[in-house]
């Protein structure tokens, strides 16, 4: 007798869909681990993403020709939904309160590098 008896087609096909499932059920798993890995490292840089937009919008605000002339209040309040809806569109927990205050801590930080600027090269201009 010869392995051949013994194997039939249908045995064959029972094995493969055997072995497709497996693999079906090891991807699952490792599509489940790798989200997890990412939500674990979200976190950490969430803050930083977020403080980074916040620049952004303040520097686009500052530069935009619709917003020129306007009052800091108009400003803040555009910055602070710009900044809500990209937590939305992340899915990042915000605050109305946490968009405000980084908002607050990206106009300071412009301000303190436009500062530095001007004592960096006002020694050069007079000179």
């Amino acid at each position: 007798m010869q392995l051949q008896d013994f194997v039939t087609p249908d045995m064959v096909a029972t094995f493969l869909t055997a072995i497709m499932s497996i693999l079906v059920a090891l991807a699952a798993y490792g599509a489940n681990l790798a989200k997890a890995f990412i939500a674990s490292k979200v976190p950490a840089n969430t803050l930083i993403f977020m403080k980074s937009q916040a620049a952004t919008a303040v520097k686009w605000l500052e530069q935009s020709p619709a917003f020129t002339g306007e009052e800091g209040a108009k400003k803040k309040q555009a910055a602070v939904l710009y900044l809500m809806h990209v937590a939305e569109t992340y899915k990042i927990p915000m605050t109305s309160e946490l968009a405000d205050k980084l908002i607050e801590e990206a106009v300071h930080n412009t301000k303190k590098r436009l500062d530095d600027l001007v004592e960096i090269s006002a020694p050069e201009l007079m000179g």
